[in-house]
Protein backbone atom coordinates (compact mmCIF):
# COMPACT_ATOMS: atom_id res chain seq x y z
CA UNK A 1 0.00 0.00 0.00
CA UNK A 2 1.28 3.47 -0.85
CA UNK A 3 2.32 5.57 2.16
CA UNK A 4 1.65 9.32 1.98
CA UNK A 5 2.91 12.13 4.22
CA UNK A 6 0.19 14.76 4.62
CA UNK A 7 0.91 18.27 5.90
CA UNK A 8 -1.78 18.34 8.58
CA UNK A 9 -1.47 22.07 9.21
CA UNK A 10 -1.57 23.38 5.63
CA UNK A 11 -4.56 24.78 3.81
CA UNK A 12 -7.88 26.42 4.52
CA UNK A 13 -9.72 25.04 7.54
CA UNK A 14 -6.71 22.99 8.66
CA UNK A 15 -6.34 20.85 10.59
CA UNK A 16 -10.04 19.83 10.61
CA UNK A 17 -10.51 19.28 6.86
CA UNK A 18 -7.05 17.78 6.39
CA UNK A 19 -7.61 15.23 9.18
CA UNK A 20 -11.06 14.37 7.81
CA UNK A 21 -9.64 13.77 4.33
CA UNK A 22 -6.70 11.74 5.65
CA UNK A 23 -9.03 9.53 7.67
CA UNK A 24 -11.31 9.01 4.67
CA UNK A 25 -8.42 7.86 2.46
CA UNK A 26 -7.09 5.63 5.23
CA UNK A 27 -10.50 4.18 6.13
CA UNK A 28 -11.18 3.29 2.48
CA UNK A 29 -7.84 1.47 2.30
CA UNK A 30 -6.55 3.71 -0.49
CA UNK A 31 -3.29 4.60 1.27
CA UNK A 32 -1.45 4.55 4.56
CA UNK A 33 -1.29 8.12 5.87
CA UNK A 34 1.31 9.90 8.00
CA UNK A 35 -0.17 13.16 9.32
CA UNK A 36 2.57 15.71 10.03
CA UNK A 37 1.76 18.63 12.30
CA UNK A 38 0.70 19.70 15.77
CA UNK A 39 -0.67 16.48 17.26
CA UNK A 40 -2.56 18.33 20.01
CA UNK A 41 -4.41 20.41 17.39
CA UNK A 42 -5.12 17.41 15.13
CA UNK A 43 -6.18 14.87 17.80
CA UNK A 44 -9.62 16.37 18.54
CA UNK A 45 -10.65 15.65 14.94
CA UNK A 46 -9.53 12.01 14.87
CA UNK A 47 -12.39 9.53 14.87
CA UNK A 48 -10.33 6.49 13.87
CA UNK A 49 -6.70 5.78 13.06
CA UNK A 50 -6.62 2.84 10.65
CA UNK A 51 -3.29 3.03 8.79
CA UNK A 52 -2.82 6.54 10.19
CA UNK A 53 0.42 7.61 11.90
CA UNK A 54 1.33 11.05 13.25
CA UNK A 55 4.59 13.01 13.40
CA UNK A 56 4.55 15.98 15.76
CA UNK A 57 5.78 19.50 15.17
CA UNK A 58 4.21 22.69 16.44
CA UNK A 59 5.63 24.79 13.60
CA UNK A 60 3.64 25.46 10.44
CA UNK A 61 4.04 27.66 7.37
CA UNK A 62 1.34 30.32 7.10
CA UNK A 63 -0.33 31.08 3.77
CA UNK A 64 0.95 34.68 3.73
CA UNK A 65 4.61 33.78 4.36
CA UNK A 66 7.20 34.11 1.65
CA UNK A 67 8.82 30.86 0.50
CA UNK A 68 12.28 32.24 1.28
CA UNK A 69 11.23 33.09 4.85
CA UNK A 70 9.83 29.58 5.30
CA UNK A 71 13.08 28.05 4.01
CA UNK A 72 15.20 30.14 6.36
CA UNK A 73 13.09 30.05 9.51
CA UNK A 74 10.77 27.04 9.38
CA UNK A 75 12.95 23.99 8.75
CA UNK A 76 11.00 22.10 11.44
CA UNK A 77 7.61 22.94 9.93
CA UNK A 78 5.00 20.29 9.16
CA UNK A 79 5.48 20.97 5.46
CA UNK A 80 9.24 20.48 5.45
CA UNK A 81 9.11 17.44 7.75
CA UNK A 82 6.72 15.78 5.27
CA UNK A 83 9.29 16.26 2.49
CA UNK A 84 12.06 15.00 4.78
CA UNK A 85 10.07 11.79 5.40
CA UNK A 86 10.00 11.28 1.64
CA UNK A 87 13.71 11.97 1.25
CA UNK A 88 14.46 9.33 3.93
CA UNK A 89 12.26 6.82 2.10
CA UNK A 90 9.68 6.59 4.90
CA UNK A 91 6.82 7.66 2.60
CA UNK A 92 6.10 7.36 -1.11
CA UNK A 93 4.49 10.76 -1.67
CA UNK A 94 3.85 14.15 -0.05
CA UNK A 95 0.62 16.14 -0.04
CA UNK A 96 0.16 19.70 1.22
CA UNK A 97 -2.79 22.02 0.75
CA UNK A 98 -0.77 24.85 2.27
CA UNK A 99 1.41 27.63 0.88
CA UNK A 100 2.25 26.34 -2.62
CA UNK A 101 5.32 28.55 -3.01
CA UNK A 102 6.81 27.24 0.23
CA UNK A 103 5.91 23.66 -0.72
CA UNK A 104 7.76 24.04 -4.02
CA UNK A 105 10.76 25.63 -2.29
CA UNK A 106 10.97 22.88 0.35
CA UNK A 107 10.58 20.20 -2.33
CA UNK A 108 13.32 21.67 -4.51
CA UNK A 109 15.78 22.08 -1.64
CA UNK A 110 14.94 18.75 0.01
CA UNK A 111 15.10 16.70 -3.17
CA UNK A 112 18.00 18.57 -4.83
CA UNK A 113 20.46 16.02 -6.12
CA UNK A 114 18.26 13.08 -5.16
CA UNK A 115 18.47 10.10 -7.48
CA UNK A 116 15.75 10.32 -10.11
CA UNK A 117 14.90 13.95 -9.33
CA UNK A 118 14.13 16.22 -12.27
CA UNK A 119 14.83 19.25 -10.11
CA UNK A 120 11.25 20.50 -10.40
CA UNK A 121 8.43 19.04 -8.34
CA UNK A 122 5.02 18.81 -9.95
CA UNK A 123 2.25 20.76 -8.23
CA UNK A 124 -0.94 19.01 -9.25
CA UNK A 125 -4.35 18.04 -8.07
CA UNK A 126 -6.28 14.95 -9.11
CA UNK A 127 -10.03 15.29 -9.09
CA UNK A 128 -13.05 13.33 -10.20
CA UNK A 129 -15.57 14.88 -12.56
CA UNK A 130 -19.35 14.60 -12.30
CA UNK A 131 -19.14 11.48 -14.48
CA UNK A 132 -16.56 9.77 -12.21
CA UNK A 133 -13.75 10.47 -14.67
CA UNK A 134 -10.44 11.26 -12.89
CA UNK A 135 -8.33 14.13 -14.18
CA UNK A 136 -5.31 16.11 -13.01
CA UNK A 137 -4.83 19.84 -13.00
CA UNK A 138 -1.80 21.95 -12.26
CA UNK A 139 -1.98 23.92 -9.03
CA UNK A 140 0.10 26.97 -8.17
CA UNK A 141 1.41 27.22 -11.73
CA UNK A 142 4.10 29.76 -12.48
CA UNK A 143 4.35 32.30 -15.27
CA UNK A 144 7.99 31.28 -15.81
CA UNK A 145 7.06 28.10 -17.66
CA UNK A 146 9.58 29.06 -20.33
CA UNK A 147 12.29 28.03 -17.84
CA UNK A 148 11.04 24.45 -18.01
CA UNK A 149 13.09 22.06 -20.13
CA UNK A 150 12.24 18.70 -21.68
CA UNK A 151 14.01 16.90 -18.79
CA UNK A 152 11.51 18.51 -16.39
CA UNK A 153 8.63 16.99 -18.32
CA UNK A 154 9.92 13.40 -18.23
Amino acid sequence: MIRIAVDGMGGDFAPLEIVKGAQSVSRDGLASIVLVGDVEKMKPYLTDNVNLDMVHTSICVEMHESPSNALRKKRDSSMNLAFELHKRGEVDAVVSAGNSGAAMAFAIFTWAGSRGSTGRPSPRSTRVSERDFPYSSMQGATSTASLCTSSNLH
